[in-house]
């Protein structure tokens, strides 16, 4: 009786540790598929251009990107007050 007793303890003792390391397995995977990016947050902005078209721009400091502002049926989106080199006449 005592061996039966020391025999199931045993195989108990066995399935708990067993248990415990593949939870600490999966719990390594799961950490594992989660990426960490230590980057920058970028903020573009509206650049007006002395015709009154706007582009969005944004600089990261090493390199700057540019690309004019456009309606859906890809015409400019302009403000159109006085146009750079007229000068307004009576």
């Amino acid at each position: 009786m005592a061996t039966s007793v020391k025999d199931t303890l045993r195989v108990l003792a066995g399935g708990a540790i067993a248990g415990a390391m593949t939870l600490s397995l999966l719990a390594g995977a799961a950490q594992a598929q989660t990426p960490t990016v230590a980057g920058e947050s970028y903020q573009p902005t509206v650049w007006i251009d002395p015709d009154g078209c706007e582009h969005w721009v944004m600089d990261d400091g090493f390199e700057g990107y540019m690309s004019p502002h456009r309606t859906r049926d890809g015409r400019p989106v302009c403000h159109r007050s006085e146009i750079c080199g007229i000068i307004p006449t009576d």
